[in-house]
């Protein structure tokens, strides 16, 4: 069932466990570019495609830190029906989805 946030849209938290590295990682990227970390992982998110090629996730064995997002119904619907159409939880498709978008800007960097 939908929740309250800060704003007065309904929304879904989703929480997922980031490996430290990511999540360190992820903070940097959002005060470089001066946007919100849960602003980043949206737009990783919304980059999800059935034709990403997501290898099996390796075991989480360094420390993590939680991270939490609230998400639109319809974000958290689209992530879902993802999950379901390539057999992976959401959780590995947004850990996924966040190295993804770190290794294009580390990418678009280098270019620059």
């Amino acid at each position: 069932m939908p929740t309250t946030s800060t704003t007065d849209k309904p929304t879904i938290r989703f929480t997922v466990d980031l490996p430290l590295s990511l999540h360190l990682a992820l903070t940097a990227l959002a005060e470089q570019k001066q946007r919100r970390k849960a602003t980043l992982v949206r737009i990783a998110i919304a980059r999800l495609s059935l034709k990403d090629d997501i290898g099996d996730e390796a075991l989480l064995s360094e420390v993590t830190k939680r991270f939490t997002l609230d998400m639109e119904p319809s974000e958290h619907e689209n992530l879902s029906i993802l999950a379901i159409r390539m057999r992976r939880k959401k959780a590995e498709l947004v850990r996924w989805a966040i190295a993804q978008l770190l290794q294009d800007t580390q990418d678009n960097a280098l270019v620059q």
